[in-house]
């Protein structure tokens, strides 16, 4: 059977062969709703690719292109993703639980509704990017970007955001109850206050 006259799900099958076999090129592919979670991705672009509701937990994902990437509702829960650039992907209600993405490019990226607790964003660049309703209980964002970030409704509730740009950063309704915030830029005073009065720590 030719690859044009092949069913979507024997399509996708041949893709995750692709991948097991160590291509590297895999921009703007469907994998949507696959199990990735024993393949190796370390170094693969997938830039443009469609990963809604795949699974790829527990993976090595460290250094993967994934920019505008579609990545809706995804399992990437205790995933590496390491320096992996995910500027202006989809990222909105996925599982990232424990994922760790310290150094990565997440600018302009839709992290709306997402399960982000106890993940590691340190040095992460998240400016521009939505974050509205995401839950971020006990999150590492020390030393992060988040210029310009969407963090309204989101729960902060212990994390961390010592170091970490907030300039311009929207904090509507967001739930900061024991947060730690310090030697933070772009904090005036009266944010400063506010955050105080709703819990948070400095």
């Amino acid at each position: 059977m030719t690859e044009s006259n092949q069913t979507p799900e024997e399509a996708k099958i041949s893709l995750i062969q692709r991948i097991k076999r160590g291509e590297k090129n895999l921009s703007g592919i469907d994998l949507s709703g696959v199990d990735l979670s024993r393949a190796n991705l370390d170094g693969v672009d997938l830039s443009g690719a469609d990963l809604s509701k795949a699974n790829l937990s527990g993976i090595d994902l460290s250094g993967a292109g994934l920019s505008k990437a579609n990545l809706r509702e995804a399992n990437l829960s205790s995933m590496d993703l390491i320096l992996a650039n995910l500027s202006g992907s989809n990222l909105s209600r996925a599982e990232l639980s424990g994922a760790n993405l310290g150094g990565s490019n997440l600018s302009s990226a839709n992290l709306s509704r997402a399960k982000l607790n106890s993940a590691d964003l340190s040095w992460t660049k998240l400016n521009s990017a939505d974050l509205s309703w995401a839950d971020l209980n006990g999150a590492y964002l020390d030393s992060a970007d988040l210029s310009g970030a969407n963090l309204s409704w989101a729960n902060l509730n212990s994390a961390d955001l010592r170091f970490a740009n907030l300039s311009r950063t929207k904090f509507e309704n967001a739930t900061v109850t024991q947060a730690r915030f310090g030697q933070n830029e772009g904090i005036d005073e009266a944010l400063k206050a506010d955050l105080i009065k709703r819990g948070a720590k400095f």
